[in-house]
């Protein structure tokens, strides 16, 4: 419910008693997880109307945890936000502005109100006055509110205002098409500039088909405005509000490149019809073995002849030549020298699988 404070625990048990981390993936601003894996949001207007009745498909948090030993669960939850008891049936809006209105630049925000009578499309807008800690003062004409929810302001004109001071209100009044009507009071945070934010690391690490792969984003805002994190819509992995990166390469033979473009804004909607925020863009390259582990480049053959004596040798890339070689799992008869020779004469039909290990002087081990 709006206004309210929704908890959700997440119920995780180990089978060897390890002790579990809880990471969001997918998770709405305000949100938080402790260490025992409980959930705590109080959702606003905003997420009641995505999240509300037949609004959406999207999971409101998607959780990840972890054993500290390769061992990982993840889960996602689904929930409907339900407007406040005191909502009645007076139009609301549903999309609170953040950041600040800047004075060298135009600004706007489309209101997005929503007719608990389910006419929202008629709600019609109209600006009441600009209001400091209660109190009318003038807006100069600087300030204009479309019948559709349109706010325009020319910042400029209000040089006359006290800035960064928090107790102004752009009050608007919404009246639907039965009459009914609510005054919304929008802070309004005026400023001189805005700087744009800036990130303050690379994506970094080793990059492994099929392996996790995670990275944590950091970024500061000069003006000191809240940042977020999120991705474009054709990039690999997931993002989340704060800034941790996930992402697991898909198995593969060969060296992969998949493109990952972040950025991070400060919340202050636009400038002049711009988003106000910096992009990072990178190309990830996936390998199939970490860097300095021997390298296997061959494939033996599927399939030999009965009796005949099908010697094989593996071509293995390395920046050891120091290379040791083990058969794991291989059919009687077969063996496998120190040069990665393989020698076998087949007696018998049948399938019969082989696992061949290549491992350097430091102990690092290529299975093929």
């Amino acid at each position: 419910m709006v206004g309210t404070t929704w908890s959700y625990a997440f119920d995780a048990i180990d089978p060897d008693n390890d002790n579990l981390t809880y990471e969001l993936l997918v998770q709405q601003p305000g949100m938080t997880i402790d260490s025992k894996g409980v959930i705590r949001w109080t959702p606003t207007l905003t997420d009641q109307v995505r999240f509300g009745a037949n609004r959406t498909t999207d999971p409101v948090v998607k959780i990840r945890v972890t054993d500290g030993h390769g061992g990982e669960a993840i889960e996602q939850v689904f929930t409907k936000v339900n407007p406040s008891v005191d909502d009645g049936e007076h139009p609301f809006v549903a999309n609170n502005s953040t950041g600040p209105i800047y004075l060298n630049h135009n600004w706007t925000h489309q209101l997005a109100g929503i007719d608990p009578d389910g006419n929202s499309d008629k709600i019609v807008y109209s600006f009441v006055n600009l209001r400091k800690n209660g109190i009318p003062v003038s807006d100069g004409g600087a300030i204009q509110v479309s019948p559709t929810g349109l706010i325009s302001v020319n910042a400029s004109a209000l040089s006359n205002l006290t800035l960064d001071d928090p107790s102004y209100e752009i009050v608007i009044k919404l009246t639907d098409d039965e009459g009914s009507v609510r005054e919304y009071k929008m802070q309004a945070r005026f400023r001189s500039k805005n700087d744009w934010p800036s990130f303050t690391n690379s994506p970094t690490g080793e990059l492994i088909a099929g392996r996790p792969w995670n990275f944590i984003s950091t970024a500061q805002d000069p003006d000191g405005n809240p940042i977020t994190f999120a991705k474009t819509g054709d990039s690999v992995g997931t993002v989340t509000y704060g800034g941790t990166v996930s992402f697991v390469p898909p198995s593969s033979s060969s060296e992969s490149a998949y493109p990952l473009v972040i950025y991070v804004t400060d919340g202050s909607l636009s400038i002049d019809g711009v988003p106000i925020r910096r992009q990072q863009a990178t190309t990830l390259i996936a390998t199939e073995h970490p860097v300095g582990y021997p390298r296997i480049t061959s494939h033996p053959p599927v399939a030999v002849v009965l009796n005949d004596e099908p010697n094989y040798s593996y071509q293995v890339s390395s920046l050891d030549s120091n290379l040791s070689y083990r058969l794991p799992t291989a059919p009687a008869g077969m063996a496998i020298d120190e040069n990665g020779l393989v020698t076998w004469k087949p007696t018998n039909f049948g399938n019969f699988p082989i696992v061949i290990e290549v491992t350097n002087a430091s102990q690092q081990t290529t299975v093929q």
